[in-house]
């Protein structure tokens, strides 16, 4: 039974993914079987950003212990947003740091390859982006960044000039999904401090 007062780490999962990828399912298992005092939320994102943001600043506010987030590509960069609005920890795993430009070419028709929802992407939609973006950073330490040289999604390098001012770790190869991460839950849960 978790108490109304537990503490809650959110994963939040990237574009084009969902509860079902690799690191959320590593993330369920590790707290399942060493920490399952904290209340973990997993939850499928909407496909559109705004709605994506609006549903996990209502989940943040609804919880009422110590809240950590761990943010994963796309979700990195909607965890750095809610972080600074909430003034919580976050650990940003290869983030996306400029989603209006990444995504940008994604314009149209889309279908999600875990869910099989099919949305369109607009003009508007990109623009959302834009206004979720953090440019100066009021709590910086808040913030862990994790990122893997090896990204081929991603240039890690965007991030770490952005994120300069946190925590940080600047792995050599490595891949976009992170190899390892479960290894890194252990350090993860006590940045967050839950």
């Amino acid at each position: 039974m978790i108490s109304a007062l537990a503490s809650t780490l959110i994963y939040i999962h990237g574009f084009h993914s969902s509860p079902q990828s690799k690191k959320a399912t590593e993330t369920i298992a590790y707290l399942h079987d060493n920490r399952p005092d904290i209340n973990l939320l997993v939850p499928e994102l909407p496909d559109y950003p705004m709605h994506a943001v609006t549903m996990l600043e209502q989940i943040i506010s609804r919880c009422e212990g110590r809240v950590g987030l761990i943010g994963s590509s796309l979700g990195g960069f909607f965890a750095t947003y809610l972080a600074e609005k909430f003034d919580i920890k976050a650990v940003l795993v290869n983030p996306s740091v400029e989603p209006h430009i990444s995504i940008s070419e994604y314009m149209g028709k889309n279908i999600n390859p875990y869910t099989q929802h099919v949305y369109y992407l607009t003009h508007d939609h990109i623009e959302h982006f834009s206004r979720l973006q953090v440019n100066t950073f009021k709590h910086p330490e808040n913030l862990w960044l994790m990122v893997q040289r090896g990204d081929e999604v991603l240039d890690y390098r965007k991030a770490v000039a952005k994120y300069d001012q946190s925590t940080q770790l600047i792995e050599p190869g490595g891949d976009h999904g992170f190899k390892h991460f479960d290894a890194k839950l252990p350090e993860i849960i006590r940045f967050l401090g839950l």
